[in-house]
């Protein structure tokens, strides 16, 4: 599926499946383009429909594993006229889906009930900040 495919069923709520790197893939658009804060709020209500869609509960959306990953693709940005796909394949290591765990957060910071419901900053290395989109 292209990028404007992907991105179109994301925001009607009419993807079948929304594996990680597609994930991936709808948040380096958003945050490409309307910038990380924008485009964060965008995904989570994008998300919020898609549970529904799926058969979970909206409210179960983990905000600090969703903002996290947000924040680290939108740090990861260097070349806005990338496709999702090239993206990835330029910053192969978020694919990653234990990235968080393993470098930002411990076990029980991640999993804690504030971070489900609230963002939470990384206990163990700060999360990039983002790049200038230009």
């Amino acid at each position: 599926m292209n990028d404007q495919e992907l991105l179109a069923g994301f925001r009607r709520s009419r993807l079948d499946v929304f594996p990680h790197e597609d994930h991936l893939r709808v948040a380096y658009l958003l945050v490409r383009e309307q910038g990380e804060a924008q485009g964060a709020q965008e995904f989570v209500r994008g998300l919020r429909r898609l549970a529904y869609r799926f058969g979970a509960l909206p409210f179960m959306l983990h905000m600090t594993r969703t903002k996290a990953w947000i924040k680290l693709i939108a740090g990861e940005i260097d070349d806005p006229g990338q496709t999702s796909a090239q993206f990835l394949d330029a910053h192969p290591h978020l694919r990653r889906k234990d990235l968080l765990d393993d470098y930002y957060y411990s076990w029980g910071r991640l999993n804690s009930l504030r971070a489900r419901i609230t963002f939470v900053e990384g206990n163990r290395k700060p999360l990039p900040a983002p790049t200038a989109i230009s």
